[in-house]
C-alpha cells in the first residue's frame, strides 16, 4: 500500500467519523421519536465502514486515526444550530445529513474510480461500502421527501 492510499483511507475514516457525530447530534436535537430512531440507525451505518477502513490501514502497518475533523465538527454544530432555529428542525437536519451522505458517497466513489494507487483489497472494501453509502443517501433523500410532503399538508 502506498502512502497515498493510507492517507486517502485515513481521510475517509475521518469523514465517516464526522457523519457519525452529526447523526448523534441530530438524534439528540430532534424531539420526534421516529426521527431519533432513524438518525441512530444511520449513525450505525458508518461504524462498520470505519472499522473496515481502520483494519485495512492497520494491515499495512499504519495507525488509523479514528476521530472527527475540525470541519466536520463545525458542519455538525452549524447544522444542528440551524435546525434548532428552523421552523421545522427535522426538515433542516435531514437536508443537511442528505448532503453529508452525498459528499461521502462521492468521495468514496471518486477514490474507487480515479485512484491508480489503490490495492485490489482496498478497492474491494470501497466497492462494498459504496453500496452501503448509496443506500444511506437514498434513505435520507426519501426521509426528506416525506418530511417536506407532511409539512406541506
Amino acid at each position: 500500500m502506498s502512502a497515498g492510499e493510507e492517507k486517502a483511507l485515513k481521510k475517509l475514516i475521518h469523514e465517516c467519523c464526522d457523519a457519525e457525530e452529526f447523526y448523534q447530534e441530530a438524534a439528540e436535537t430532534t424531539e420526534d421519536v421516529g426521527m431519533r430512531r432513524l438518525y441512530n440507525e444511520m449513525k450505525d451505518v458508518h461504524t462498520p465502514i470505519i472499522a473496515d477502513l481502520s483494519k485495512r490501514v492497520e494491515s499495512i502497518g499504519g495507525t488509523p486515526e479514528i476521530d472527527t475533523t475540525i470541519i466536520g465538527d463545525i458542519t455538525s454544530s452549524f447544522g444542528t444550530l440551524k435546525a434548532t432555529l428552523s421552523t421545522n428542525t427535522d426538515t433542516t437536519l435531514v437536508k443537511s445529513l442528505e448532503d453529508v451522505e452525498e459528499d461521502l458517497l462521492q468521495h468514496f466513489y471518486g477514490l474507487y474510480k480515479n485512484s491508480s494507487e489503490l490495492s485490489d483489497e482496498t478497492r474491494a472494501i470501497l466497492k462494498h461500502h459504496i453500496k452501503m453509502l448509496k443506500d444511506a443517501y437514498v434513505q435520507m433523500k426519501e426521509a426528506r421527501q416525506v418530511i417536506v410532503a407532511s409539512a406541506a399538508a
